[in-house]
């Protein structure tokens, strides 16, 4: 499979290397394979997320309707497409089996077909708080990591 070739040269990249904080993460699967890299590699923080769930009026992201069409666990992507809206205002759900596919329409039930989608709102106003153990335990282990990246886990907001 394509996705255990890809964890495979990110694996073979990682050994040898430091990792200090996830933006080494980021760098590692940059530089993973062939260059060019066959990766697209995006740092993302809390604001990226949205809360797709109080968009509706999807009732759920199953591509096909009857027995024999795809099924959640069929689909590799799903994306709100910033394409035209249709004459219900609607934003369509968008999916692909393959990466190489084409983006195609999630099909609304008839009974929501008259409902507005509305706009995604951000999921996340600040960064997620990780629990104080976790906290403690990133702090001890700042004993063996470089005194140049203490700020990162200093700064890491906890609860």
């Amino acid at each position: 499979m394509v996705v255990d070739n890809r964890h495979s040269l990110i694996e073979r990249e990682r050994k040898g290397r430091t990792i200090n904080v996830p933006y080494d993460y980021m760098q590692l699967m940059k530089s993973a394979g062939k260059s060019p890299s066959p990766f697209t590699v995006h740092y993302l923080t809390h604001d990226f997320f949205m809360d797709v769930f109080e968009v509706g009026p999807y009732t759920n992201i199953r591509p096909g309707k009857k027995t024999g069409d795809p099924t959640v666990t069929d689909v590799h992507v799903h994306c709100y497409k910033e394409k035209p809206e249709d004459k219900n205002g609607r934003k369509p759900i968008q999916y692909k089996l393959r990466f190489s596919d084409e983006w195609q329409d999630i099909t609304v039930p008839r009974d929501f077909a008259s409902k507005k989608v509305g706009e995604p709102k951000q999921l996340y106003k600040e960064r997620l708080e990780v629990p104080k153990t976790k906290y403690n335990h990133l702090h001890a282990l700042q004993a063996v990591i470089s005194k140049d990246y203490h700020p990162f886990y200093d700064q890491l907001p906890y609860k």
